[in-house]
């Protein structure tokens, strides 16, 4: 047997959580202070993100395929009433509803992150219009939000679920007006490489980032989609599983760490708050659900969001504020809940309490 493989005893293990908790008291007392100095100055200004030394790391992109669309709209149809024209020109015939253009279905690589570049202008006429992009799966359900597009060129990075079979981009109009419009020129489709994605942001961050989630077996499907969207974001995914009988063959990869109820106690939901106790290198903790599919952009917003208070405060998408008097915590009456699905139209401040890790949370 290994020393690594030795049990500890109880006095040692005693001995270090002492440390852990010494060491946690000491930071919360210290975000604490932080709190109460931000509370009375306004709101702590955000620091620049400092990237890492060095230059960037290349993204690594596999063509798929490429159209000039203002040389024809071969594979391509209407979406809603909107009039085809030459040198890739779409005309809108309606004033309501999301008119514009979709491409024809490909197949879907699953499980993977998709670039999209295109090249798009505004006609003289569509002041107030907003075209976007849309990747949509064979059932017609939208793989992310839309993409807001500029004029000129961009690019736009998707990831493709594991059981999605065929996708088509569409390129629509939000706010649109009879005969106002938009030009499509070039179109091309990219697979791009989930590290390559992932030590880029790393380097833009110039921090790490570690997700952690809790998860049961009859969600083992949905996880797999999960931790495949945050490896290509985060340095880390922690995995806590309750009531697995194995450990699925998709989470044995060098960046994902597991814990198994069997060893630590099933912990319900609060397994995600799991390896609290672990010292390590500043950076960014992002807690996170097993049963949704985050965009490749997920933890860098998340990290701007904690940025922007100066590192000094929780960040969440989704949360609940309770209405006095409280009865019972899940009643209607007692709760205003802020739905991640649901757009805000600004920031919500909670209070909140949690054991204080070695970095900021955001939650997602």
């Amino acid at each position: 047997m290994s020393e690594a493989e030795k049990p500890v005893s109880e006095a040692v293990l005693a001995a270090l959580l002492g440390v852990h908790l010494a060491e946690m008291e000491a930071r919360l007392e210290a975000w604490g202070e932080a709190l109460l100095k931000g509370a009375t100055s306004g709101v702590v200004p955000a620091p620049p993100l400092v990237p890492s030394p060095g230059p960037a790391p290349a993204l690594h992109l596999t063509p798929l395929s490429e159209e000039d669309l203002t040389h024809d709209w071969a594979g391509w149809s209407h979406h809603q009433a909107v009039r085809l024209k030459p040198g890739g020109e779409v005309e809108l015939c309606q004033a309501e509803g999301t008119p514009g253009v979709s491409s024809a279905y490909r197949p879907a690589p699953g499980g993977a992150l998709l670039c999209l570049r295109l090249t798009l202008g505004l006609n003289e006429r569509a002041q107030g219009v907003q075209p976007v992009l849309r990747l949509i799966n064979e059932r017609g359900q939208s793989l992310g939000p839309d993409m807001p597009l500029p004029e000129g060129n961009s690019e736009h990075v998707f990831y493709v679920p594991m059981q999605a079979q065929r996708l088509r981009a569409q390129v629509l109009a939000l706010r649109p007006g009879i005969g106002s419009g938009f030009t499509l020129g070039h179109f091309a489709w990219f697979q791009l490489d989930p590290e390559s994605h992932q030590a880029r942001l790393r380097h833009d961050l110039g921090a790490p980032v570690i997700a952690s989630m809790a998860s049961i077996p009859d969600r083992r499907e949905m996880l797999r989609d999960a931790v495949t969207s945050l490896l290509a974001q985060c340095d880390r995914v922690r995995v806590f599983l309750n009531g697995y009988p194995d450990v699925p063959d998709f989470l044995r990869h060098p960046r994902v760490e597991t814990r198994r109820s069997q060893d630590w106690d099933d912990k319900g939901d609060a397994g995600k708050f799991g390896w609290v106790e672990v010292l390590e290198a500043p950076g960014y903790r992002i807690i996170v659900d097993d049963d949704l599919i985050f965009a490749p952009h997920f933890a860098r917003h998340m990290v701007e969001g904690a940025r922007r208070y100066g590192d000094a405060a929780f960040v969440a998408l989704h949360g609940v504020l309770l209405r006095q008097p409280l009865s019972t915590y899940y009643a209607p009456e007692s709760r205003s809940t802020f739905h991640f699905g649901n757009p805000l139209g600004g920031t919500a401040r909670c209070m909140c309490w949690a054991p204080m890790p070695s970095a900021p949370i955001a939650t997602g």
